[in-house]
């Protein structure tokens, strides 16, 4: 459903909801722009409303689609609400609504703005959000809920064969960051690297696009020569981000698929208490991953500078046989 600009709405609410602490919202594009300098829109254009009463009526100056928010874990199941006043807008979701009514009727309501729904992802023109704005409040995309981008990138995102044939890298790389958990993000050396994973993730295994065209950063020769020029500036972390950063990542990857990854990101769902310092990490990391893949990969990540402890070095050489594939023996320091 959609608000027009500065019209109000009804919402009728059953009462046995009310002490639920649901919220009514109008509007998708949720960044602020009050801290930058210029603005292409109005810095705030959604409005949130607590669900405290069985009516609510509600308006916005801007108007925007309608949601109503359910907070985490709500156990209300099904429930009706009543709208009066709002205009039906394009909504399709996969599975449930047809192509036929979708081209003959949906597409054709009112509103300005449209949702496309799957069982993972939903476009705005979780479960996860993408809504285009003119102008949003840094780069280009950015991550959250929604993720934000300009709306030049629609393109990218709704155009069937360029999405099948290039693959799509800006958005899956916010949604990588929405993946991304302190317990094994490494900042800020990781942060613009290991969220690049899901791009790769998903060119490689949905779309069927292999790395080198799914960007060029990633093409053999750059790869290489990205690697050799670390090595040789000291392998020091304060060089250790994006694409460089990711490569220790690909090159596991690389050598034992991506199982270890989906095992390892499961069991760290279940890891608490995790301290919020790299050194810990970068050593826990290096523990998990070898004890996923029954081989030592001390002196790997050692060879790309992490800080790995002599008393995990010994143990993980004593408890795993050694890597003798690992790419990075050639770069070892004698």
């Amino acid at each position: 459903m959609y608000v027009s600009p500065a019209t109000t709405v009804t919402l009728l609410f059953p009462p046995s909801i009310l002490s639920a602490k649901l919220q009514v919202q109008i509007g998708c594009h949720t960044d602020s722009l009050v801290n930058l300098k210029e603005w292409m829109r109005p810095p705030v254009v959604t409005r949130r409303f607590p669900v405290k009463t069985a009516k609510m009526e509600i308006s916005s100056l801007w108007g925007g689609l309608l949601y109503i928010i359910v907070p985490d874990n709500c156990s209300l199941g099904y429930f009706s609400v009543t709208i009066e006043g709002a205009t039906q807008a394009p909504y399709f979701k996969h599975g449930e609504t047809s192509i036929q009514d979708w081209q003959d009727t949906i597409r054709h309501y009112p509103a300005p703005w449209a949702e496309l729904e799957t069982e993972n992802i939903i476009l705005t023109l979780p479960p996860e959000r993408i809504v285009a704005d003119v102008q949003i409040s840094a780069g280009w995309m950015h991550a959250g809920y929604p993720v934000m981008s300009n709306v030049g990138a629609l393109p990218e995102i709704i155009n069937v064969q360029a999405f099948h044939s290039k693959g799509t890298w800006g958005p899956i790389h916010e949604l990588g960051h929405n993946q991304q958990k302190s317990g094994w993000n490494f900042s800020p050396h990781t942060t613009e690297a290991t969220c690049n994973l899901w791009s790769v993730y998903v060119k490689e295994t949905v779309l069927h696009i292999s790395r080198e065209i799914a960007h060029p950063a990633l093409l053999p020769d750059a790869r290489r020569e990205r690697i050799e020029t670390y090595i040789r500036n000291g392998a020091n972390l304060e060089d250790f981000e994006v694409f460089t950063a990711l490569e220790p990542y690909l090159q596991l990857q690389e050598a034992f698929d991506w199982d270890p990854y989906i095992h390892i990101l499961a069991k760290y769902q279940t890891m608490s208490n995790i301290p919020d310092d790299n050194r810990y990490k970068m050593n826990l990391w290096a523990e998990t991953f070898s004890q996923e893949v029954n081989r030592n990969l001390g002196p790997f990540f050692k060879t790309w500078g992490w800080p790995i402890e002599g008393s995990i070095s010994k143990k993980l050489a004593m408890s795993y046989p050694a890597w003798a594939e690992d790419p990075m023996i050639q770069y070892r320091r004698s």
